[in-house]
């Protein structure tokens, strides 16, 4: 009765707009520079400096009544769904009703959260088992939000102080989904002829899709074209008309941190589809003139990109700005041929090129410690560089491997260390990916025949699918991993999390390997020769 007497006083703040917004017995009061008019001038809640919690309550309805939630703050945000910086987890319980009816309380459900003591402008995702309803939505200290979630007629209402913040992310959302799915699949063959089998079924599953038709390119010029076309009718409009609707709603700062942000998300893709045609082309003979046409649409359109919204002062707290700065860096590293840090150092002021560098580091797979110590050498941020010096403790080259307690195919739990004295290859996977299919199949188990005599040497699997059913159907298939392996599982979200964020694994397969001693040598092949990790396990012997 009393969590309930709570949420309909709440509601009814929400409805009138208050500045102060109660929560049971918290408030989430902002500071004195909110008490100005809205709009661009504004400043977000919370602005002054001082830490305050973002409220989020809410109610959701499906046919089934939905138990748990999860929300995830990510006060740091280099890309959605990173491991690092790990974002903090909050597992919900709901409980039935709505904020006034209660006329299905089997189906309606409400949640609730407080964030504590919120510094800076973070990111949420909402979410309740495999859906999705909110994903890296900008916050800001003091922030206080309603959300009422109907699975039913798949909508989202918000209401409350900050609703006008999120009702502005949503329909920004709804447009670049909605550019998304306008677009064509495109299939870079680069074959001129008939197709082989493999890429027919391809382009027939494409055209069973609906809404979006498939474009094939049979030769890099093609590819070159179609990303030269792209670039030379980038529009903002309709990204644009958004903002400028919400102009007087929303306040400067958060105005130009989302006008930056989903201004890059486009571009980002221009330069890492140019990157790609560029190391395709490489790999070929006689493409000189077609390199030529690369190196022109980069500097007659990407290599502008890092100019984007240069007076905007906000961009630094741009994920997908930061993302694409990122992009542009690394095609003008395989352009130029200077490294990355070096062009970063040079192009981007200190703010940019401290978030630049270590959104890098953090989406490679860092074979050896040298880019991450090169990269820490540049860093200012004293922040940023306590983020990559606690993943260089983790995972550099020659550091003890975190240990890991995980349950295998039998039920019993297997501990890292208890493998001590042996050389360890590890390999990550998941049912359904291909590239994990493709490894076991070519390089794992090949290995696994050739060191099979080898008491010293363990190959551990690990899986990090969430159904143990479909787990087990996998290993009985072989496809996946190799005879003689040592099968494990990550189990829970929450493990699999944790653990995923300590050896930094953004991607699958992923593969390392450990000594004898339990230290890393190699935290992440970014590419997987057999004959090369064969050499590099014979060394450890």
């Amino acid at each position: 009765m009393k969590k309930r007497t709570i949420f309909f006083f709440l509601a009814l703040l929400c409805l009138v707009g208050s500045g102060i917004y109660l929560y049971g017995e918290r408030v989430a009061h902002p500071d004195s520079h909110q008490s100005g008019p809205s709009g661009s001038d504004a400043a977000f809640p919370g602005s002054s400096g001082e830490p305050a919690p973002v409220v989020i309550y809410g109610e959701i309805r499906d046919y089934d009544p939905v138990e748990k939630m999860q929300v995830k703050f990510s006060p740091i945000l280099f890309r959605p769904g990173s491991p690092n910086p790990k974002p903090i987890r909050f597992d919900l319980d709901t409980h039935p009703g709505n904020f006034f009816t209660n006329s299905q309380p089997g189906v309606d459900r409400l949640f609730e959260l407080i964030i504590e003591d919120v510094e800076r402008p973070g990111h949420i995702d909402i979410s309740s088992g495999y859906n999705e309803f909110l994903n890296s939505y900008l916050v800001r200290p003091g922030d206080s939000v309603m959300i009422r979630i109907d699975k039913l007629t798949n909508s989202m209402v918000f209401s409350g102080p900050s609703a006008d913040l999120f009702k502005c992310q949503y329909d920004l959302e709804q447009i670049r989904i909605q550019q998304e799915f306008s677009q064509p699949q495109i299939f870079n063959f680069q074959k001129v002829g008939v197709l082989n089998e493999k890429q027919q079924n391809m382009l027939d599953e494409a055209r069973k899709s609906f809404g979006r038709q498939p474009i094939v390119h049979l030769t890099m010029t093609d590819m070159v074209n179609s990303i030269e076309k792209k670039a030379s009718e980038l529009m903002d409009r309709h990204y644009l008309g958004i903002l400028d609707y919400y102009g007087d709603k929303i306040d400067r700062q958060t105005y130009q941190i989302l006008k930056a942000n989903y201004l890059s998300f486009e571009r980002e893709r221009i330069a890492r589809r140019l990157a790609f045609a560029w190391k395709q082309v490489s790999k070929l003979e006689d493409m000189e003139s077609v390199k030529d046409r690369i190196e022109h649409i980069f500097t007659k359109y990407v290599q502008g990109y890092l100019m984007l919204e240069a007076e905007n002062p906000e961009r630094k707290n741009s994920y997908q700005y930061i993302r694409m700065q990122m992009a542009v860096i690394e095609i003008g590293e395989l352009l130029e041929g200077k490294s990355f840090f070096e062009l970063a150092d040079s192009q981007l002021s200190p703010e940019l090129r401290d978030r630049v560098v270590a959104g890098h580091l953090l989406d490679r797979r860092l074979q050896s410690s040298e880019a991450l110590l090169d990269g820490l050498d540049l860093i200012e941020d004293p922040v940023i560089w306590d983020i990559l010096n606690d993943m260089y403790e983790r995972v550099g080259t020659g550091k003890l491997a975190v240990d890991f307690r995980l349950p295998n195919d039998k039920g019993d739990t297997i501990a890292l260390s208890d493998l001590r004295g042996k050389v360890v290859l590890v390999d990550y996977w998941f049912t359904g990916c291909s590239a994990c299919i493709s490894l076991n199949s070519n390089i794992l188990r090949p290995l696994a025949e050739e060191f099979s005599e080898r008491s010293d040497y363990a190959m551990v699997s690990i899986s990090i699918d969430r159904d143990h059913s479909l787990w087990k159907k996998s290993l009985a298939s072989g496809k996946y991993s190799p005879p003689g392996a040592i099968h494990l599982n990550t189990g829970t979200e929450e493990v699999k999390n944790d653990l995923l964020q300590k050896y930094n694994i953004s991607g699958f397969p992923h593969v390392m390997l450990i000594d004898k001693e339990g230290r890393i040598v190699n935290p992440g092949y970014q590419k997987l020769i057999y004959e090369q990790l064969k050499m590099d396990v014979t060394g450890l012997f």
